[in-house]
């Protein structure tokens, strides 16, 4: 149920990101999703811990910030809806992945936490120091502080 109404959450995220991207004279491209293939519960646990323990996690705290960061109201309102709902994400991730540790092996543990891990190192290596534009009107966090978010959830 959980994994359903985040998937409704995503793709309403998708309607309001085009729109203010429409609105500020982008043209987004269109969204493709392929159909997801059964995996084994270790696969779903490694995923999950890249997916929704790093990027989703990441996507909550930025999203936080530019919904109090943001000097457009229309994108501040559009962040604080999308930020309550990604921390949500992110703590379903987190339930998963207690619930998941209990039934994979210990290679699967650890494999999903050395993947958690490296995908922080990634993120943290490809931040880069958004625009100054970018970060007054949409609220984006600069390079130091989206380093610090990064090292929050590395800890």
């Amino acid at each position: 149920e959980l994994a359903r109404a985040s998937a409704d959450d995503e793709r309403r995220h998708a309607r309001v990101v085009q729109a203010l991207a429409l609105r500020f004279g982008a043209q987004p491209a269109a969204v493709r999703r392929g159909a997801a293939a059964p995996r084994s519960l270790s696969a779903l646990a490694a995923d999950n811990a890249v997916e929704g323990c790093a990027r989703e996690a990441f996507g909550a705290l930025v999203a936080a910030h530019q919904a109090a960061a943001a000097v457009d109201p229309f994108v501040r309102a559009a962040f604080a809806g999308i930020a309550r709902d990604e921390a949500r994400h992110a703590l379903f991730s987190f339930a998963l992945d207690d619930w998941a540790r209990e039934r994979v092996s210990g290679n699967a543990r650890r494999r999903a936490e050395e993947l958690r891990r490296e995908e922080l190192r990634q993120m943290r290596a490809e931040l880069t120091e958004p625009s100054v534009d970018r970060r007054f009107v949409l609220g984006l966090p600069d390079a130091t502080r989206a380093a610090e978010m990064v090292a929050l959830l590395a800890a």
